[in-house]
């Protein structure tokens, strides 16, 4: 993402510092964080004016507010406390102490004006603001602006990786003037792999760095109000209207703009991607990342451009029921094949079936082959259509539950999955003939045709598949039953068709969750955070303790305690001190007889659980996922 990635000496806010900020609050919004699709009051963070010098015409606009003494950074700061996770994360993501680098007041957004170009198109032709690509670039269509309390500070510091970049690795910088602002350029000499090119400017109250110049003048016209801002238009004005009004981050994305530009740029994708998913990226969305009290928020809205959406059909949460508390993750939702993605896979699919690639750029001159006649020629081959006969089945209600059985620190028996995917059919004849082709296709990819067998199940045929060697699971098994497509591994579908003595609808974590999300949804999607959290204590108890911490540079120290200082004053150089990676220096070289350690529970039992909702209201289709830490 970042520009300037080659510091060859620190300053004291490196350009470095801006990428991990960005990348640390995209991958935030990712995983975590409001209730119902109700509007809310506007937002009152610096979201609003850093969108005032953003072109309307932009694909993509996400602002972080890093302000450590606003509200929510103290929130933020409560909430990974009470996690425990700033004890375990804080080094390797600088949060122990991030307010030596992080300026006051610091805010900071990415912007994305034109997609780069491809090998046959050029930036030119596809950015959809004329002004964001006045040349063909390698890179670039985006920029990072940055606005503080002492602006003129981070600008500065922006000069100075540039004249770092020149003083270390060569190259040239050059400066021009546009509209009043002047742009200072850095291009790396030729050859040089390494260092990639970069734009800095003051423009206002913001310093912006970018690729290009090109990048930036976009910008600079967009403050002097020659172009029509994002803060003017009317999606972004509403759609943000309905999220929370006090965030850590806050987007917007440009669908309509981005296929636009994606038809320009890469026309062999849109051709063959399925349109319904294109319809789905075809909307305008808002999306906002808060703390409170309970934990973290994530909310998104979204707004149909041509094709309204579908209506979300309301879950009646019986799958619940017939999943247990223990399971590691749970998915729930209507219509398996709603947004287009499994056609879409199922193309690349029936494509390699056919030796052929269907996104692939068509030959000059050659008719384009249609997705019809990818599945027509895998059919031949297979004995079905993977489109017709199976894809466009899968109707109704869908779900997937994955558990794990046994102790991962068991290592005479390690655990096995057990696993149940399942999906409501439209006509259970055409997918139960498609299943026989595959169990005969995959009896002979095994060189004994007979090597599936069956098992009755509720009347129907069942294959099942041994698959004991991958040392995942005893056996796969799918087929057709009471009229549902049903694929398990492990005792997932005798799990699935049985009683549940301890179903997941009345786990208490599980309900806690969901208390922080809007009851009427169409899908859900959980995570068993405490379950995964003690397995994952537990292996690395089990990684350690085959290892043997006692490496010979051990001896340069007379006792452990010297060892530790060591080790703790310069882990890289000192790794071998620790070869259990338990951050605890040679103990067995200092004291060769120690117990096996204990099977450890959950590092972190304030994390409960970590849960997401689609809901629909007002033809606005919105989501919510809510990480629920508890110790309030």
């Amino acid at each position: 993402m970042y520009p300037a990635r080659v510091q060859s000496a620190p300053v004291s806010l490196p350009v470095r510092f801006w990428t991990f900020a960005m990348v640390v609050a995209l991958i935030v919004l990712a995983i975590a964080p409001t209730q119902s699709v109700q509007a809310q009051t506007g937002s009152s963070s610096g979201a609003m004016e850093l969108a005032s010098v953003v072109p309307e015409t932009s694909l993509f606009y996400a602002y972080a507010n890093f302000d450590l003494e606003s509200a929510q950074a103290q929130l933020t700061a409560e909430l990974l406390e009470r996690s425990g996770l700033t004890d375990t994360f804080g080094d390797e993501m600088m949060m122990d102490d991030m307010s030596s680098d992080v300026p006051e007041g610091a805010e900071i957004a990415v912007v994305v004006t034109s997609i780069p170009e491809t090998p046959d198109v050029s930036v030119a032709e596809v950015s959809l603001d004329p002004l964001s690509a006045t040349q063909d670039l390698d890179d670039g269509g985006y920029a990072l602006i940055i606005t503080s309390d002492n602006v003129q500070e981070e600008y500065e510091e922006l000069l100075e990786s540039i004249d770092m970049n020149v003083e270390f690795s060569g190259g040239d910088v050059t400066t021009t003037e546009y509209n009043g602002v002047m742009i200072t350029s850095y291009i790396p000499e030729d050859g040089d792999d390494f260092t990639e090119p970069s734009a800095v400017a003051l423009v206002g109250d913001y310093a912006i760095q970018a690729v290009y110049a090109e990048d930036i003048q976009p910008i600079i016209d967009t403050a002097a109000g020659a172009v029509p801002a994002l803060d003017t238009n009317g999606n972004f004005l509403s759609l943000t209207g309905m999220l929370p009004a006090e965030h850590l981050a806050l987007g917007f994305i440009n669908g309509p703009a981005a296929v636009e530009a994606l038809k320009m740029s890469s026309p062999e994708v849109t051709r063959n991607v399925d349109q319904r998913a294109l319809d789905a990226l075809d909307a305008w969305t808002a999306f906002s990342f808060s703390a409170e009290e309970a934990g973290f928020r994530l909310e998104t809205r979204s707004i149909a451009n041509a094709t309204p959406f579908e209506e979300i059909t309301p879950l009646d949460g019986s799958f619940l029921d017939r999943v247990d508390s223990n399971a590691l993750l749970v998915i729930n939702g209507s219509n398996i094949d709603a947004t287009g993605l499994v056609s879409t896979f199922a193309l690349l699919l029936a494509g390699g079936v056919a030796g052929e690639d269907p996104l692939a750029t068509p030959v000059a001159g050659a008719t384009p082959t249609s997705p019809e006649e990818y599945f027509a020629s895998a059919e031949s081959l297979l004995g079905f259509n993977l489109k017709t006969d199976f894809v466009d089945q899968l109707v109704g209600e869908f779900g997937l539950a994955i558990s794990l059985e046994g102790s991962v620190m068991d290592s005479s028996a390690p655990p096995a999955v057990d696993a149940i995917m399942f999906s409501e059919l439209d006509n259970p004849v055409p997918v139960q003939d498609a299943l026989s082709k595959i169990s005969f296709i995959i009896g002979a990819g095994m060189g004994d045709v007979g090597a599936i067998e069956t098992r009755d199940v509720n009347g129907s045929q069942v294959s099942v598949v041994d698959i004991i060697e991958t040392g995942v699971a005893d056996r796969a098994e799918f087929g057709v039953v009471d009229g549902e497509l049903v694929i398990s591994v492990g005792n997932g579908l005798d799990d699935y068709l049985g009683a549940v003595e301890f179903p997941l609808s009345q786990d208490a974590n599980f309900t806690a969750v969901m208390d922080q999300l809007p009851t009427d949804y169409g899908s859900v999607a959980y995570i068993n955070l405490p379950v995964v959290l003690s397995m994952a204590s537990q292996l690395e108890g089990s990684f350690g303790a085959g290892i043997t911490d006692a490496d010979p540079s051990c001896g340069d120290y007379a006792t452990q305690t010297d060892a530790q200082a060591a080790y703790d004053e310069d882990q890289f150089e000192n790794f071998q001190l620790d070869q259990d990676f338990d951050g605890e220096a040679c103990e067995d070289f200092f004291n060769p007889v120690v117990a096996t350690p204990e099977a450890s529970g959950n590092p972190y039992p304030n994390v409960v659980g970590l849960a997401s909702v689609s809901t629909q209201e007002d033809g606005v289709n919105g989501t919510t996922t809510f990480l629920l830490i508890d110790g309030e």
